[in-house]
């Protein structure tokens, strides 16, 4: 009699366990379609989000593009104000990601200047087509030996194609010159006077020491 207890102990104790072990399936089947059906939900709502985020940046316009002074050799400056912000849309984003023809190029800002929502402004540097940018060095002069014994020979040159308005200390650092054997992507040293924008270079020199 002990013993058909037992068996049907053990009869009981598998009935158990496949019904765990079914449970446990259902379970996860019921767990993974909810996270299926999640995850659907999420795809859904970044589709719908991004459709209205393209139809929002669809109206974004510029306004009319101004040209700015010369920033640094080869460079211009250019703005234009955002226009058409709709609600909803991030004016800086918009900004952003909206491109602009210049120079027959279409390129996004540099940078997106905010002052308020209705107020945005996109920046470039365009450093191509940009031929009145185009700075040069006369010839350099040799001013002899910047000390005795120094080891250095110091030579000065004025640059030249520098308008009104432009950043004269950034056009000297960025005007590249050759001579004497030496290429230079800037002078050491830079200074501007009524007469004009100088820049002074220090090579080596054994007749110098």
């Amino acid at each position: 009699m002990q013993h058909d207890a037992y068996l049907e102990w053990l009869r009981e104790a598998e009935r158990a366990k496949r019904d765990w072990e079914w449970d446990r399936i259902q379970w996860k089947m019921e767990h993974d379609a909810h996270l299926k059906w999640v995850k659907e939900v999420e795809r859904t709502k970044r589709d719908w989000e991004l459709e209205e985020e393209k139809q929002r940046q669809a109206r974004l316009t510029w306004g009319p593009i101004s040209r700015g002074h010369c920033i640094r050799y080869e460079t211009r400056h250019y703005s234009a104000q955002l226009r058409n912000v709709p609600e909803g849309l991030d004016p800086v984003k918009g900004c952003r990601m909206l491109g602009l023809e210049i120079n027959g190029k279409l390129v996004k800002p540099n940078e997106c200047d905010y002052q308020d929502k209705r107020n945005v402004w996109g920046n470039w540097n365009i450093n191509y087509e940009e031929a009145t940018c185009r700075t040069w060095w006369k010839p350099p002069q040799d001013k002899g030996c910047t000390a005795e014994g120094s080891g250095y020979r110091k030579f000065e040159a004025s640059l030249e194609n520098v308008h009104r308005g432009d950043s004269w200390e950034k056009m000297c650092e960025t005007t590249p010159v050759q001579f004497h054997e030496h290429s230079f992507d800037s002078p050491h040293v830079c200074y501007g006077t009524l007469f004009g924008v100088y820049g002074i270079w220090n090579i080596p020199d054994n007749e110098c020491r």
